[in-house]
C-alpha cells in the first residue's frame, strides 16, 4: 500500500518498536497527512518541499512549518536531549 494509506508509516513503526504517539511524520504532500493521522502519528507540514503548499495546508497537518529551521526549533522541544 501507498500512502495516503497508513501502512508504510505503521510498518516503519513496527520495525523501529515504536508507538505512533511517540512518532513524527513530516511531509510535504496532503498524502503524507492523511497517512500520519491514519496511522495515530503527529502529522507535520513541510512548506518549503510542497508542490501544492495549499493543498497541505487545507490537510490540516498538526503543525505547519515554511522553513526547517522552524521543524528543527519545534523537534528539539518535543525531543529534547
Amino acid at each position: 500500500a501507498h500512502k495516503p494509506a497508513p501502512e508504510p508509516i505503521l510498518l516503519g513503526l513496527q520495525k523501529l518498536g515504536a508507538c505512533p504517539e511517540e512518532a513524527v511524520h513530516v511531509g510535504d504532500d496532503k498524502k503524507d497527512t492523511v497517512a500520519a493521522k491514519a496511522a495515530g502519528v503527529t502529522a507535520l507540514g513541510a512548506l518549503w518541499g510542497a508542490v501544492d503548499s495549499e493543498g497541505l495546508n487545507d490537510s490540516m497537518p498538526d503543525q505547519l512549518f515554511q522553513t526547517v529551521g522552524q521543524l528543527e526549533q519545534y523537534l528539539s522541544l518535543k525531543f529534547p536531549g
